[in-house]
């Protein structure tokens, strides 16, 4: 019989905590980014022809 100690739960948790945090850390840089990536496009995100370019 063997031992089970339950370290992978650990790891698993350990990870998916750091994947959480780290894709909640790249979407506030990239909403806090949007208004200067837009004006280094010249694109004015408001206008409806210009919707496409907000689902990249």
């Amino acid at each position: 019989m063997v031992k089970d100690t339950g370290g992978y739960k650990w790891i698993a948790l350990s990870n998916t905590t750091l994947a959480v945090l780290l894709a909640t850390l790249d979407v506030s840089i990239t909403i806090i980014a949007m208004p200067d990536i837009f004006r280094g496009i010249h694109l004015d995100p408001l206008v409806p022809a210009n919707s496409f370019y907000l689902l990249w």
